[in-house]
């Protein structure tokens, strides 16, 4: 790579970071994967062209629109896993014996929905409220591939169970299949 691709790089990176209120390692991740993904979509057009020339093909702004999608991407998904967390959290407050027993099996289908190798890392950063940094040194891996596995392995837990997450309703509903998270047939109101 250049060093004016590179320096180009870093500003965005410092941009990416100030705009949006993500520590410098969020952004690097953004950044870098934007970049990953257009260089997809230019090889996929170009699939002659030399790797090192390949950025000659880039739109003014394509990147940077990338950017945005990512970061957007990244924040509903971040304010989803929080509402998830939040009504997991109330649910296993409630008082009435069915409907904790209730909670508590699927907090255990959950687990099981994970991928074996995401475990370790979604425990600490849940249930031990590890930071990143602190998760890196536990499990020996890069920040960056914790986090990755952290996503990776909730967004294939939901896929297993078939959560959805409606970003477009005003409400904060959840559904597991087709019932909304919460509710049982023992209580249709739910918590």
């Amino acid at each position: 790579m250049s060093r004016t691709l590179l320096d180009r790089l870093r500003g965005r990176i410092v941009r990416v970071q100030c705009q949006c209120g993500i520590s410098f390692e969020e952004a690097t991740d953004v950044v870098y994967e934007s970049l990953a993904a257009c260089l997809c979509c230019l090889r996929a057009k170009h699939p002659d062209e030399p790797a090192d020339s390949l950025l000659t093909h880039l739109e003014p702004g394509f990147l940077d629109a990338v950017i945005r999608k990512r970061v957007a991407d990244r924040y509903r998904r971040q304010r989803c896993e929080q509402r998830a967390i939040a009504e997991c959290t109330k649910a296993l407050t409630v008082c009435d014996p069915e409907q904790r027993a209730f909670t508590l099996l699927l907090a255990d289908e959950i687990w099981d929905a994970l991928p074996e190798n995401c475990r370790e890392v979604v425990y600490l950063r849940i249930y031990e409220q590890c930071s990143w940094d602190e998760i890196a040194q536990a499990t020996g891996l890069g920040v960056s591939a914790a986090k990755m596995r952290f996503q990776r392995g909730i967004e294939q837990a939901w896929k297993n169970l078939g959560v959805t997450c409606d970003e477009s309703s005003s409400s904060n509903d959840f559904s597991i299949g087709s019932i909304p998270a919460g509710e049982t047939a023992c209580t249709p109101g739910g918590c």
